[in-house]
């Protein structure tokens, strides 16, 4: 006989030739600690690189939460939830942040006996605005004519606000 989730469970294996069996029950418990690999910030993401804990309780896990609030602002805090991928590497992006911030984050695994330990608390600080580096593609170049050329270019992402407006100088350069 056994006492667990508020109720009696007796489990018997009986077989004449091989004996007598019993099996103990134990109630599953929420995951331990998310264990951060590598933190990638840019101007307003945050790529968080993560591992499942060790002892996950029992059960599958379900999702992660991340809790995350600008330091030193009061009742800001903002959650995010990402499903659980398993056997694969799992990464967390965490976007529209303000640049040159420091942020506090942890993260929490969660299964169906509930949500784990949270993660210790994180300080993470995003990257200044960045200008976009802009490469020419010289391969896709050519020009109709002395007054007209096409030119292709690509922009690195950086991970910043959106490009709102690009401005090219050109000239002519006679060989």
């Amino acid at each position: 006989m056994e006492s667990d989730f508020g109720l009696v469970f007796e489990c018997r294996a009986i077989n004449p030739r091989i004996g007598r069996y019993s099996m103990t029950l134990r109630r599953a418990e929420p995951p331990h600690q998310v264990r951060l690999v590598e933190a990638k910030p840019k101007s307003n993401t945050i790529q968080l690189n993560i591992q499942p804990p060790l002892e996950l309780g029992g059960l599958p896990l379900l999702e992660y939460i991340v809790k995350y609030e600008p330091v030193g602002i009061p009742n800001s805090i903002n959650t995010l939830t990402f499903p659980y991928v398993p056997n694969e590497p799992q990464t967390l992006q965490i976007e529209s942040l303000q640049p040159s911030t420091l942020y506090r984050m942890q993260i929490v695994a969660k299964s169906r006996a509930g949500e784990g330990l949270p993660s210790v608390p994180y300080q993470l600080r995003t990257l200044d605005r960045q200008v976009p580096v802009f490469k020419i593609l010289s391969a896709d170049n050519f020009c109709m004519s002395d007054m007209s050329c096409l030119i292709k270019w690509v922009i690195e992402a950086d991970g910043s606000s959106p490009i709102s407006r690009a401005e090219i100088s050109y000239t002519k350069v006679n060989f």
